[in-house]
């Protein structure tokens, strides 16, 4: 996607946030493209109204700012037919989304981006109306790394690691984080699954390290997980994040009961709603008798993940 002089970007992403100050300041308004900026935190009317009155031809997002726009009251009541490109990223994206946002939007060409903080936002791209995974920018690489350590093959799942000159150098004053995501060859682990295929191209799936990401809110299962177990009746818990349309992750807890010990979900979120901020209380509770474990005996947070896909595909 190639924006010309002629486009009018509209800035709604928080310019504290990698996605807003790259994409948009760094890249849009720097190089002449004139902006329209809205208040910080955007309520979906206001957009339209601002693509609408302005007329508008590009927009940046990420799934929730697309979600909002098309579920909203004012949705189809506003003219935005100057709309004619976008980018959208921050999260891993479902088809079937990208498909919704293209056709009601009636964009020409809808842009997917990947990457993350350390990698000074977007580090590769992909074409939204034909997506077949990211390409990595110019002097940007990526491997795939398996459980055992080995480097995958195409289509082999594993944690993405990249390198290059957007990687940042460290995490301020923190040798140990820094020295537990990057490597002394320059690799960083971003904590993403996924594979490569034949044309080099990155294929997101998820992720492996155990934070959330909802709605642009990194969230620790570890800030939610001893507040659960102070319920009397859970013995366990372990929180993981799942998928989700509008806010890219939800926060889900697996729990187990203590013996001859009751409770339902809802009284499990209202616990929860007590002690912690709304966007972390647990849009979903299950509850099991037993949780999968690795090879080593640990939890297994990805076969967590991965069963509540199998139960939800069931439903």
């Amino acid at each position: 996607m190639r924006l010309r002089k002629s486009n009018l970007v509209l800035a709604s992403l928080p310019l504290y946030h990698s996605f807003g100050y790259i994409c948009i300041e760094a890249t849009d308004t720097l190089n002449g493209l004139s902006t329209v900026y809205t208040s910080m935190k955007p309520k979906p009317r206001e957009v339209l109204q601002a693509i609408a009155e302005e007329k508008v031809t590009t927009l940046h997002g990420t799934p929730t700012t697309f979600y909002d726009i098309l579920r909203s009251p004012d949705f189809g009541k506003t003219d935005i037919s100057s709309l004619e490109n976008g980018t959208i990223g921050a999260t891993t994206l479902h088809p079937a989304a990208i498909a919704e946002i293209i056709a009601n939007l009636n964009l020409r060409d809808f842009m997917t981006g990947y990457g993350l903080t350390e990698t000074s936002g977007a580090c590769s791209f992909g074409d939204g109306k034909d997506f077949r995974g990211y390409e990595l920018f110019d002097e940007t690489y990526a491997r795939i790394l398996k459980e055992n350590g080995s480097v995958a093959g195409p289509g082999e799942k594993g944690e993405i690691q990249l390198k290059g000159p957007t990687v940042f150098k460290e995490y301020l004053n923190d040798r140990e984080k820094t020295t537990a995501v990057l490597d002394g060859e320059g690799w960083f682990r971003t904590g993403d699954l996924g594979t490569m295929n034949e044309d080099r191209k990155l294929i997101v799936s998820g992720r492996v390290s155990d934070l959330i990401i909802k709605g642009g809110v990194n969230i620790s299962p570890a800030e939610i997980e001893p507040v659960l177990m102070e319920h009397p009746s859970i013995l366990e818990a372990h929180v993981v994040g799942v998928g989700d349309d509008r806010l890219g992750e939800e926060v889900c807890a697996w729990i187990k009961l203590r013996a001859d010990k009751g409770c339902s979900e809802e009284h499990v979120r209202d616990f929860a709603a007590k002690k912690l901020s709304r966007i972390k209380v647990p849009k979903y509770v299950i509850v099991t008798d037993e949780f999968p474990k690795t090879s080593l005996g640990k939890i297994s947070k990805m076969k967590l993940r991965e069963a509540f896909e199998l139960m939800r595909k069931k439903d």
